[in-house]
């Protein structure tokens, strides 16, 4: 036999060993964290914990009593006794405040997006159809105030 052995195949086997190990590493690592959507999910959870524990603590301990707290809540929708209507009205007249801004955004979108189109006929033909939706939409809103308005004055006669 021959007194000194040759170490290289141990020296391979030990290496693969070691890489082996750390592929299996990596491969874990892999499924416990899919992706860095999970690790994001789990700080989004960690800092939600963190600002509600917060208000948790720091909860007043000695809230005032029932009987000196007074609060009013005004019925946004009129009067206690009012008909349906009243409330349809106010509804409207809501839909009316809230549309008026939202119409012109929509106009404005659809006048950036036919400035934008370059010549294009798709981008143009959206652009005008923004405008076009826009302005149906908002004389819907017109129309039915309208209606429910006449409709008020013949019920009450």
């Amino acid at each position: 036999m021959n007194p000194v052995r040759n170490h290289k195949p141990m020296e391979k086997m030990i290496t693969k060993e070691v890489e082996s190990t750390a592929l299996r590493k990596q491969w874990l690592m892999k499924k416990l964290f899919v992706s860095n959507g999970i690790k994001k999910f789990a700080f989004l959870i960690a800092v939600i914990f963190i600002f509600t524990s917060g208000s948790i603590v720091l909860a007043d301990l000695n809230p005032p009593s029932p009987s000196a707290v007074n609060i009013t809540l005004i019925n946004p929708l009129g009067s206690a006794n009012s008909d349906i209507g009243s409330v349809l009205q106010n509804i409207m007249q809501w839909l009316i405040m809230a549309g008026s801004p939202i119409a012109a955004f929509m106009v404005i979108v659809g006048g950036i997006q036919i400035l934008v189109s370059g010549g294009e006929p798709a981008k143009f033909e959206k652009g005008k159809k923004t405008i076009l939706y826009t302005a149906v939409g908002y004389g819907i809103i017109l129309v039915g105030s309208g209606i429910i308005s006449i409709v008020q004055k013949i019920l009450s006669g």
